[in-house]
């Protein structure tokens, strides 16, 4: 695979493991405001991630109460979804080229290193990031923004949910 394929493919991995995250926060919330998924998916539907990280911590609060080791613990892992949304937005907000510096692994073979590139504008005037990744590198970003939402996930299935949240079999 050529370097510029398996970068799309790595920020495809990136982007693909953040909507898991992403989805994992609305699911939660979901799961937390009744039986009926639907009315958690309307309620969801056009929240930003920042919003559906602030919503579920509301709901898990009103749920478990903030002392709870349900809460606490779910608190941890919405932190590193937020730090797993700046990671990702990092990465895709920004250009990328091919930066045909070898690297070397040690073992007789090398790669090309990418170079991304972010340009920003604010009150100290005009600032450019530059930094350079191999695909190995990117591709480790993305599985550790997937490793948290096999967290939100492994949360929801050992969370003792409260009374009445889960419609009972009749």
């Amino acid at each position: 695979m050529d370097e510029r394929t398996a970068l799309f493919a790595a920020l495809g991995r990136l982007s693909a493991a953040f909507q898991y995250v992403e989805t994992g926060i609305a699911m939660q919330i979901w799961l937390l405001l009744g039986p009926d998924q639907k009315i958690g998916q309307m309620v969801t539907a056009q929240l930003s991630f920042n919003r559906l990280c602030d919503l579920l911590m509301s709901i898990a609060n009103y749920r478990f109460g903030s002392d709870s080791d349900d809460f606490k613990s779910l608190s941890e892992i919405v932190k590193r979804a937020r730090a797993s949304e700046g990671k990702r937005n990092q990465q895709i907000h920004s250009f990328w080229a091919v930066n045909h510096e070898q690297i070397g692994d040690g073992q007789g073979t090398s790669s090309s290193l990418l170079k991304r590139m972010k340009w920003t504008a604010k009150e100290k005037g005009l600032e450019i990031q530059e930094q350079n990744l191999s695909v190995d590198e990117l591709t480790a970003i993305a599985n550790e923004v997937r490793a948290v939402a096999s967290e939100l996930v492994g949360w929801m299935s050992v969370t003792k949910l409260p009374e009445g949240i889960i419609q009972k079999d009749a």
